[in-house]
């Protein structure tokens, strides 16, 4: 928190180096969590760009109550919100489902060291969760990954989506009841913990 807040404030002042420095820092993670949001390689790196030019362009805004990270993923959820209703947009008007999952690089990195059976079986695997994951809310899948992909607790959350703690918790309630609905094929139980 201490470093966010220097470097910050040297953004703040003018210094642009700041921001390099931010996106050092938080890029992998950043652009992990937008991959988590829209589930393609292409536009999760379009959407983390975005985000620190958004930032960048607002760092005045930036008030130092929480977490800068925690602000950048404000700013990427709500970036991805707009992202999916462009997206829908195009899609209705243009007829052509958009079905991208990067699987590949998987592929390629393990088959020299793994069963090529297992490989493809978990590439199916995550593309049937990505699947699942597009049948939520923008809400209901951003505090999904919040809390499973990115460990962060309820109190986190709520501040990230500026919800109340009992709205997180619902929404993660419902994130799971669907997910559960859509992979109940897999047959094994799943998670429930939502605290």
């Amino acid at each position: 928190m201490q470093e966010d807040i220097k470097l910050v404030n040297r953004l703040k002042e003018g210094d642009e180096s700041a921001m390099e420095d931010i996106m050092n820092l938080y890029r992998k993670k950043l652009y992990y969590f937008a991959y988590d949001l829209v589930g393609n390689r292409e536009e999760a790196e379009d959407l983390a760009q975005e985000v620190f030019f958004k930032a960048y362009k607002s760092i005045h805004n930036f008030r130092g109550d929480s977490q800068l990270l925690t602000w950048l993923f404000r700013i990427a959820i709500n970036r991805s919100i707009d992202y999916k209703r462009k997206k829908s947009h195009w899609i209705l008007k243009n007829s052509e489902p958009v079905d991208e999952y990067p699987v590949i690089h998987q592929l390629e990195s393990s088959l020299n060291n793994v069963n090529p059976d297992k490989v493809l079986e978990d590439a199916e695997i995550e593309r049937n969760v990505r699947k699942a994951l597009g049948s939520l809310t923008s809400k209901e899948r951003s505090a999904f990954v919040l809390k499973h992909y990115q460990d962060l607790k309820i109190n986190e959350i709520s501040k990230i989506m500026s919800l109340s703690d009992g709205t997180v918790k619902s929404l993660l309630h419902r994130a799971i009841q669907k997910l559960r609905k859509e992979l109940s094929f897999y047959n094994v139980p799943f998670c429930t913990e939502e605290n």
